[in-house]
């Protein structure tokens, strides 16, 4: 895949309202918990979300997913502009308050083939990639 595939196909589900689930929308903290950890998108991101696609200000790090638990597509998107230096936040477990900044955002396809974003840190998809969960293929060009 090269990176105006992948834009094309995170502008469509955006289009869908599909790119930003219930789980990972800011504007639900405060509302629902989950009972396991998961990620929020910044409000600026997820007000912005449009913006932020159509900049092409990130760039894109294909991995394949080796996790058979989840699809293979895995993609590390890391924002260039400062504005979205902190794109999520991770949010502990049956908790409704951030506890930590993340740092890179992920795309990922669900079971019906369409994308969605969450937060995580570099370091996480690092240590992903030293154990073998993620095999790094190619920056997105």
């Amino acid at each position: 895949m090269n990176k105006k595939d992948l834009v094309d196909q995170l502008k469509a589900a955006l289009n869908n309202n599909e790119l930003m689930t219930p789980k990972h929308d800011p504007y639900n903290l405060g509302k629902l918990t989950y009972s396991l950890y998961r990620s929020v998108l910044s409000y600026e991101l997820a007000d912005n979300l449009k913006k932020f696609i159509d900049s092409d200000g990130f760039d894109v790090i294909e991995y394949e997913n080796m996790n058979p638990k989840h699809k293979k597509e895995y993609f590390e998107i890391i924002p260039r502009d400062s504005f979205f230096s902190v794109p999520a936040s991770g949010v502990g477990p049956d908790s409704m308050q951030p506890t930590e900044a993340l740092d890179r955002l992920v795309a990922v396809w669900n079971s019906g083939g369409r994308p969605h974003l969450f937060g995580e840190s570099s370091k996480e998809i690092e240590e992903k990639e030293k154990t073998k969960e993620l095999i790094k293929k190619e920056k997105l060009k």
